[in-house]
């Protein structure tokens, strides 16, 4: 009983493992939710909710101000507060042409989400990597606990560490 599934969406490629589970929909609800969060984030697709909003398209009380996009600015207004304007998505060159570009929260974001399904859908023992954000749980296909290689910044052959655990684990590289 596992699932694997590899999917290019949002401008990289998604692997899922589901160890603990064979029911196909569960990949079907991911994949789903990773196509819907590249229609409504993605800075590289015209007719986007954040091309817009870069563009001053969407205001109050627009249709397109859902409840993620409205958490996703939230948390984005708290974070240039917390870094003191360091990370600051109103501030950057997007592929739209505008100032605003929230990818660099929105896939890690993304990958918590969709480790919230498996685990609200039971599955317990699963790995979510999506290009170096990644969610773990449980254990492997192996019976062992995950292992994710963190590279060296200064040797690309080699590791700065390895993280490990069967303690449900996000990490962001």
């Amino acid at each position: 009983m596992a699932l694997h599934h590899v999917e290019h969406v949002m401008g990289t490629t998604i692997s899922i493992e589901v160890v603990d589970s064979d029911d196909a929909r569960l990949i079907d609800r991911l994949v789903e939710w990773f196509h819907h969060v590249d229609a409504v984030f993605s800075p590289y697709k015209e007719d986007s909710t954040v091309t817009r909003i870069g563009r001053g398209l969407v205001g109050p009380g627009d249709a397109d101000l859902t409840d993620d996009v409205l958490e996703v600015l939230g948390r984005c207004e708290a974070l240039i507060e917390e870094t003191d304007g360091v990370f600051d998505v109103w501030n950057l060159p997007s592929p739209n042409g505008t100032s605003f570009d929230p990818c660099g929260y929105v896939k890690g974001w993304s990958v918590e989400r969709a480790r919230e399904l498996l685990l609200d859908a039971g599955a317990r023992h699963f790995c979510i990597n999506a290009g170096g954000d990644i969610a773990i749980g449980g254990r492997n296909h192996d019976g062992g606990v995950w292992r994710v290689g963190v590279r060296n910044p200064d040797d690309p052959h080699g590791l700065a560490f390895v993280l490990t655990g069967d303690e449900p684990l996000g990490i962001a590289t």
